[in-house]
């Protein structure tokens, strides 16, 4: 599965286990608080899904057209009305994944994933430079810039070899 979807930006549909992906991540239900799971998940633009696993983990997946991020309830908490709940976040957990940032980002509809990874949007942008005729040398100087092609260009210049294999690929 991870060799066709991203568990950066994936489907709506997919869950992921807490350690495949970043966006993953446990937290605490608490009667008081300050980001309430309702007010997450009547967002304008926001939707999620939701799924029990096998050991009784309660997963919500929250997700916008350009991201999402799941969390995970221990099965011993109290689930009964959880959307009057409010969701607690350890700051050891939060320091490494910034997990606010992640859910800040997608609660503002913020964009940070693509359907394409970098590495194939740059080679699509070398298939259109040669569909509309371009040499090497101006796709290379198009993708790097003139100043580092007027430099490196060279008969067995890495930057050739590098524009002449992703061709081939």
């Amino acid at each position: 599965m991870l060799r066709y979807v991203d568990p950066e930006c994936t489907a709506d549909n997919v869950f992921w286990a807490e350690g495949l992906s970043r966006r993953s991540f446990r937290v605490l239900l608490s009667h008081e608080g300050n980001l309430s799971i309702e007010n997450i998940l009547k967002k304008e633009n926001i939707d999620y899904r939701t799924i029990i696993l096998k050991n009784g983990i309660y997963c919500i997946k929250v997700f916008n057209n350009y991201s999402y991020f799941q969390f995970f309830v221990n099965p011993g908490s109290d689930t009964e009305n959880i959307f009057n709940r409010y969701i607690y976040i350890s700051l050891e957990l939060n320091g490494k994944k910034q997990n606010t940032d992640i859910i800040n980002d997608v609660l503002n509809n913020k964009s940070k994933c693509s359907s394409l990874s970098e590495d194939n949007q740059f080679l699509l942008r070398i298939m259109d430079s040669l569909n509309k005729g371009y040499s090497q040398r101006e796709i290379a100087s198009h993708l790097f810039g003139q100043e580092i092609v007027d430099n490196e260009w060279t008969q067995d210049s890495w930057l050739r070899s590098n524009i002449r294999y992703r061709i081939k690929r």
